[in-house]
């Protein structure tokens, strides 16, 4: 069959199908790029025994021998012991002695009395100068409040008499001026009368100047006055007060050291009282032909003691103690080692860890704990064998 078209209507319809065909594709593959999903890559699930790893690290045998070292008891056992001491029998000596030792004995004790009085009389006298200082420094600031308090008061009372005295002389100054003013009143009227007041004019002149004479002295005096040395004029006029507080501060230091002699001398005479009534000296040995036997009981120097071998501190309550210090100490230190344990241990199964997820993450595959699951553990070993041998060897 012979299709016959209009000449010009093919190319027409041709022009109107490609947009559409253009458009048919492009709506195509929206659709089906909207549709495609990401392709999700599942990787293989391994279990692997931790625990079983863990010998494995280069730190594992410091473990071993740190845990081994808390486990055992300490090398050196530290212990206290007491011994007690056996002690011989007492010596008991004889009776006296030969006369030469006794004078020699003697001479000795008179030797440490003389000194320990010599001692206590110079320890005395220094203690005395120092309370005596003491005391003249307090006598003396108390003589210098006192003074210092009257003094202000006195020079208070002189500036106040000042003050009135120039008050006073200020109201004087004050009736001068108007008897001035009156003066000058009086010269104007004389000036104008003209010569017939030449004597009154001069009289009054005359008076003017001895009125302003009189002011000046008064103003001098009233400047004079409230210029004046106050602390100077009370100092003049408590003389003979600073006398006597001087006095009394001295008396009361007298009084002082008499009082401190006395006591010093008391203290002396009774330390000499009680140094002579100490035991009396050794009997001279008459016989000496005496057996030591004879005197037995007879302590060597009066008030002596023989040594009583019974007499004793208990061995628990002398070394308690130092025994508790040292169980403390060696507690402290297993408690520390056994932190150290602690530390280390959890750094070994961490660094573990993160070996084993380094090496599944390069192999591709994932670690789990499910029973279910190959047990790569072994293979596993071998690579963390391989790597941590070569970082040894490095």
């Amino acid at each position: 069959m012979v299709n016959i078209s209009k000449p010009g209507l093919g190319r027409k319809r041709t022009r109107l199908a490609v947009p559409l065909a253009l458009s048919t594709v492009c709506i195509v593959a929206t659709c089906c790029a909207g549709c495609r999903r990401d392709a999700v890559v599942v990787l293989q699930q391994h279990s692997i025994r931790l625990s079983a790893l863990l010998p494995l690290h280069p730190a594992w045998a410091q473990l071993q021998a740190m845990q081994a070292l808390a486990k055992s008891e300490p090398a050196v056992q530290v212990e206290l012991r007491f011994t007690p001491v056996v002690l011989s029998a007492p010596f008991t000596p004889p009776r006296g002695l030969p006369p030469n030792r006794v004078a020699d004995h003697e001479k000795v004790v008179r030797d440490d009395a003389a000194r320990y009085i010599a001692q206590l009389e110079a320890s005395l006298a220094a203690r005395n100068r120092e309370f005596t200082d003491a005391e003249r420094h307090a006598a003396e600031q108390i003589a210098r409040t006192e003074y210092n308090s009257v003094f202000d008061k006195r020079v208070i009372e002189l500036r106040d008499a000042a003050v009135t005295n120039a008050r006073v002389l200020q109201k004087q100054v004050e009736q001068l001026n108007f008897k001035l003013d009156s003066l000058a009143s009086q010269s104007r009227v004389y000036t104008a009368v003209g010569p017939n007041a030449r004597r009154m004019l001069d009289d009054v002149k005359l008076q003017q100047s001895e009125l302003d004479r009189r002011i000046q002295l008064k103003n001098t005096e009233i400047a004079g006055v409230l210029h004046a040395d106050f602390k100077g004029l009370a100092q003049e006029s408590l003389k003979s007060f600073r006398d006597k507080v001087d006095q009394e501060a001295a008396s009361r230091i007298a009084d002082f050291q008499h009082r401190q002699s006395r006591a010093d001398e008391q203290e002396v005479a009774e330390a000499k009282t009680r140094v002579e009534s100490q035991p009396t000296p050794i009997p001279p040995l008459l016989d000496h032909s005496s057996d030591i036997s004879d005197t037995a009981g007879v302590p060597l120097t009066p008030g002596a003691a023989a040594l009583d071998r019974k007499v004793g501190l208990p061995a628990d309550a002398v070394f308690d103690l130092p025994m508790r210090d040292i169980s403390r100490a060696n507690q402290d230190q297993k408690r520390a080692l056994q932190k150290d344990i602690d530390r280390l241990h959890t750094m070994i199964v961490v660094d573990t860890r993160k070996a084993v997820t380094q090496i599944a993450q390069r192999e591709q595959w994932a670690m789990t704990s499910r029973s279910t699951a190959d047990d790569w553990t072994e293979r596993v070993a071998a690579e963390l064998r391989s790597q941590w041998n070569t970082a040894a060897l490095r």
